[in-house]
């Protein structure tokens, strides 16, 4: 189960991120119920995870 809490009417989760031989790292989500196929990250989790940029 997900919980998270609301701040300034906006719903909030946070999520750890696990990545082998490092420690996990939580990132904070805004949830948006008008989800349009896009996922925005920090710069430093992308960095983390070894994605790819458009």
């Amino acid at each position: 189960m997900i919980s998270g809490i609301v701040a300034n009417g906006h719903p909030l989760i946070t999520i750890p991120f696990r990545i082998p031989n490092r420690a996990d790292f939580p990132i904070e989500f805004v949830v948006d119920t008008g989800f349009t196929d896009e996922l925005c990250l920090p710069p430093e989790a992308v960095a983390l995870l070894d994605l790819l940029q458009k």
